[in-house]
């Protein structure tokens, strides 16, 4: 991949120990990928429209099961907050046929009929995202990044026998420090009992100092997220006024792009703990145009905190359990997890004869049922193009679903502050069910339907493990039955792994593996 560095990219780094690496699936996984409160004026602003083809696009937040995955390959039974949809969305490619994109952003719909997770026959609609962005081509914007790394205790706390946290967040920052340049800006931040800034924000001439000094990071202590965090905000909100002079014979204006990087197991037990204190603290930043991105490391993560403050504007998060997690993620996401195309993307859906049940795919955040109005923070550029799912069901008791319809008004804004608008509508008409009662007319819809059902069924059933593994086990069961027919009728070979990951987490719970719980903390 040529990458033409035209704008500067401050990064400020918060590292915490133990947050790296959700690897591997069961099986054969090898390509799962690891996801601004206002338009960065900066960000994306060399996106043009260099190809006419369908490159990837997914929604801020999880962009990955990789705690899921690693659980059950580790022999332990998931909690059910490490089923998220969004995060197994992400991991497949969901394309919407359509002509070729012509913008850094495009909308496409589609709709189908499926039985639902419990069996009854539901209506479904997917929006697919992707964008004309050639990544032979791309010109990514200079970067400012600012990192903060845990070095806490429970950072050097290892896994059936795989690297520590730490090890994996400081594999990671190195590759990702030896792809920067003069035209972009770094500072580090550490925390664990104390909050240090051991590489103050500086251009990246020679990167042999920040390398060296990562590689002598060391675990121990308390995890005082909270401070950490506050300290590399600090430093991003000084880098966002800054225009630097480079030696690289020209003024670069570096105020744009300005990112935070936190490496974590987000296990914090000093100063704030709960999501909510976390989610106010980094909506404040992105209030001032500075993103967020988690990498989360050790099967220690706390899922629920990354899901809460992933979601914001200019947020997404990645999962990290072993060394080949960091090729992957570097090989699939550079530099598309700094790349925001999108902000504040509003979704209205009006259905004509049937009624919004779900909705698949979405981070975490304010969903106005009455007005069937769903929002998406921030959209990415990704190798994959990413999809939300609808799910409705009829209007009225006779439960007609010939001649319904969905019309959809799309609105969101360009990372140079542009209000686009787009409306699409998509119908059934009537076609014929198959004979597993399913009428989804492309390969993205047959893809989405049955990972959301398969992630919905697998949710449930790691919530009853514990009360009920009778039941949990018939879940999962049904699950494996379908999701194997939906990978023979797709044919394809893109649903097999997850057939794999659904009878390895069978076995589990046929043979009375212990769930896991998480460790309370370090």
């Amino acid at each position: 991949m040529r990458c033409i560095r035209v704008f500067s990219l401050v990064v400020v780094v918060v590292v915490t120990i133990g947050l790296v690496g959700l690897a591997g699936l069961v099986g054969c996984m090898t390509d799962h990928p690891m996801t601004n409160a206002r338009p960065n004026p900066r960000c994306g602003s060399s996106i043009g429209s260099t190809g006419g083809g369908s490159f990837g696009a997914t929604a801020g937040g999880v962009q990955d099961m990789g705690l899921a995955r690693d659980l059950v390959s580790q022999g332990l039974v998931p909690p059910p907050e490490a089923f998220v949809v969004e995060g197994m969305f992400s991991e497949h490619d969901l394309p919407v046929d359509g002509p070729p994109c012509q913008n850094p952003l495009c909308i496409r719909a589609v709709m189908g009929i499926a039985p639902d997770h419990e069996g009854s026959t539901a209506a479904w609609v997917q929006i697919g995202f992707s964008s004309n962005v050639d990544p032979d081509t791309f010109e990514r914007p200079a970067l400012t990044l600012v990192v903060a790394v845990d070095v806490s205790g429970s950072m050097d706390t290892t896994y059936g026998g795989g690297p520590a946290p730490l090890d994996l967040s400081k594999s990671l920052l190195r590759e990702i420090v030896t792809e920067l340049d003069p035209t972009d800006r770094f500072a580090l931040v550490t925390y664990g009992d104390h909050v240090q800034t051991p590489v103050e924000l500086t251009s990246v001439v020679d990167s042999s100092g920040i390398l060296a000094t990562i590689d002598s990071l060391q675990p121990g202590g308390s995890t005082y997220m909270e401070a950490g965090l506050e300290r590399a905000f600090g430093i991003a909100r000084d880098a966002a006024d800054q225009t630097v002079d480079q030696t690289v014979d020209q003024t670069v204006d570096q105020t744009g792009n300005v990112r935070v990087l936190l490496f974590s197991d987000e296990r914090p037990n000093v100063g704030a703990t709960d999501p909510s204190s976390f989610q106010a603290q980094v909506q404040d930043a992105a209030d001032s145009g500075i993103g967020l991105t988690l990498f989360g490391t050790g099967l220690g993560l706390d899922i629920e905190l990354m899901t809460a403050i992933s979601g914001l504007s200019g947020g997404n998060a990645f999962s990290l359990m072993d060394a080949d997690d960091v090729d992957r993620l570097m090989a699939d996401q550079w530099p598309w997890m700094f790349c925001p195309i999108a902000y504040d993307l509003s979704l209205a859906a009006v259905p004509f004869g049937l009624t919004l049940v779900h909705a698949y795919g979405l981070p975490p955040g304010p969903e106005d049922e009455s007005m069937n109005q769903l929002q998406i923070k921030t959209v990415f550029l990704s190798r994959n193009r990413g999809a939300t799912l609808l799910q409705l069901e009829p209007a009225t008791p006779e439960g007609v679903l010939e001649g319904t319809r969905v019309e959809l008004q799309l609105d969101y804004q360009t990372p140079a502050g542009a209000s686009i608008a787009h409306v699409d509508s998509t119908a059934y008409d009537g076609q014929p069910l198959d004979a597993s009662g399913q009428y989804l007319p492309q390969i993205g819809i047959n893809r989405a339907v049955a990972l959301a059902v398969l992630v919905a069924v697998l949710h449930q059933a790691a919530g009853l493990y514990a009360a009920d593994p009778g039941q949990a086990i018939t879940l999962v069961q049904g699950a494996l039955t379908r999701i194997t027919a939906d990978a023979v009728a797709l044919g394809d070979g893109s649903l097999d792994v997850e057939v794999d990951f659904t009878a390895a987490l069978l076995f589990l719970m046929e043979n009375d593996a212990p769930q896991s719980t998480f460790y309370p903390g370090g």
